[in-house]
């Protein structure tokens, strides 16, 4: 006697499925779908490259294996709202390896079952950095006109413009340098770091340092007139030349800009 076939009602046909992956990688947003033990069922190209995963190693991983330990448990507690069948959502950053600060927004859907169970959940995440950095700008702009404004001295105002970039922009230190006449190499003329004693001793030490044109990396940039970004100043070649104090301690992941 033949065993009865079990027919899957709900598979998808291969050419609709291929429609439907075009579909939802071309998506301006990130979106997954997990089970109820939050393994990954599918996700999109985009979210599975921010995580520098593709579309089909993804599959099958844990939450905290793809987003890190770290991060799992400081969200960990939406899902385990989704996963009671009530909707969620959160905001949080993360910093790529490249050391780029990213803005996200998560919304979290639940996965109910006919009987009312809960099968796992769907995410859909917003990268949202550049309206972020939008608001950041203009909110910079009002302060570096206030600095201005309410300055009694031209010392005063370039501090108080240094902090409120360094503080719009997340960074733990700002220098300013100079020539202190023309054709004199270039000395530091204001400052602003946070409290951390070695970005205090950093700005210290940078007040004995002359550059001249071409010489460092401050040198370099002063010298070919161009801005020079670099996301990770501990590793980049261009701030450890020797004898250069270009390059404050790494108080924490953040890009540098000379």
């Amino acid at each position: 006697m033949r065993k009865p076939v079990r027919r899957a009602h709900n598979v998808v046909p291969s050419d609709s499925a291929a429609q439907l992956r075009l579909i939802i990688d071309n998506i301006p947003a990130m979106a997954v779908a997990y089970d109820e033990k939050l393994r990954c069922l599918f996700a999109n190209r985009r979210f599975a490259e921010f995580f520098a995963l593709t579309t089909a190693n993804i599959v099958g991983k844990h939450l905290a294996d793809i987003i890190g330990e770290g991060p799992y448990l400081e969200v960990k507690p939406y899902f385990d709202r989704v996963l009671e069948n009530h909707p969620s959502n959160y905001k949080r950053t993360r910093v790529l390896e490249s050391g780029e600060l990213r803005y996200l927004e998560v919304e979290l859907i639940p996965h109910v079952g006919p009987d009312g169970g809960n099968l796992g959940l769907y995410a859909v995440t917003m990268d949202v950095t550049e309206r972020k950095r939008e608001e950041r700008l203009r909110v910079l702009v009002y302060a570096v006109r206030n600095a201005i404004a309410n300055a009694d001295s031209i010392p005063t105002a370039v501090s108080e413009v240094i902090r409120a970039i360094c503080e719009s922009e997340r960074w733990d230190c700002g220098r300013y340098f100079a020539p202190p006449v023309p054709g004199a190499p270039l000395r530091l003329v204001q400052a602003w770091g946070v409290g951390d004693p070695e970005i205090r001793e950093f700005i210290e030490r940078s007040r004995q340092v002359e550059y001249e044109p071409g010489v460092g990396l401050i040198g370099r940039v002063w010298g070919s007139g161009e801005p020079v970004w670099i996301p990770d100043m501990s590793t980049d070649s261009r701030a450890r030349t020797r004898g250069d104090s270009s390059s404050p301690p790494p108080c924490g992941p953040s890009t540098s800009s000379a």
